[in-house]
């Protein structure tokens, strides 16, 4: 699932239609005859001395090829290149593994990659071509035991990254509330008029 919390208004909240399914994905759907489409929820934001800007929250599925994954990111950027607010923040658990994670047969993983680069930086590349960076850049990973790093946080040139923070691995995974690492970023509107932040 996929949410967005926030203190402030959501202007014009919708869900975004990923456009495609993973082959795995569909198979099992249509095994089980269900019918449905990924979403990834969208909203706008209008808070003082900021640009209106909008929000993304993204959860890839975790089965899948690379390219399947890549290409609903890149359909995600167009729907959003499509918008009038310039500003934008995609955020979410994409779902990219260390290369050879792939090829482990866990949680019904049993497709390969078609590609033997590196998941993360072949996913930060498709970001960057769509105008995203990731201010974390060459993060270790955001799962308490597997090297993947599966959370991102993506902004666009009307931001500049003040802070950003990652959650350390500091206990046993097993007493940890999630699998997942939290991270965190402090941004300030790229315009040098307005230090506002959020």
């Amino acid at each position: 699932g996929a949410s967005i919390l926030s203190k402030q208004a959501l202007q014009d909240p919708v869900a975004i239609q990923s456009p495609m399914q993973p082959a795995v994905v569909l198979k099992v759907l249509k095994e089980h005859g269900v019918e449905g489409c990924r979403y990834f929820p969208y909203a706008e934001f209008e808070i003082p001395g900021l640009p209106r800007f909008g929000i993304a929250s993204v959860h890839l599925p975790s089965c899948g090829q690379l390219k399947e994954l890549l290409f609903q990111a890149e359909g995600l950027c167009e729907e959003l290149n499509r918008k009038n607010v310039h500003a934008m923040i995609i955020a979410g658990d994409m779902n990219i593994f260390a290369f050879m994670m792939r090829y482990v047969p866990f949680a019904g993983r049993k497709d390969l990659v078609c590609s033997c680069k590196s998941e993360h930086n072949e996913f930060r590349r498709v970001m960057h071509r769509n105008e995203f960076q990731d201010p974390f850049k060459n993060s270790n990973g955001t799962h308490q035991s597997l090297p993947g790093k599966l959370d991102w946080i993506f902004v666009n040139s009307a931001f500049a990254c003040k802070r950003c923070e990652m959650e350390r691995r500091s206990k046993p995974a097993e007493k940890q509330p999630s699998d997942h690492l939290y991270s965190f970023v402090e941004l300030v509107a790229s315009a040098p008029a307005s230090q506002t932040h959020m």
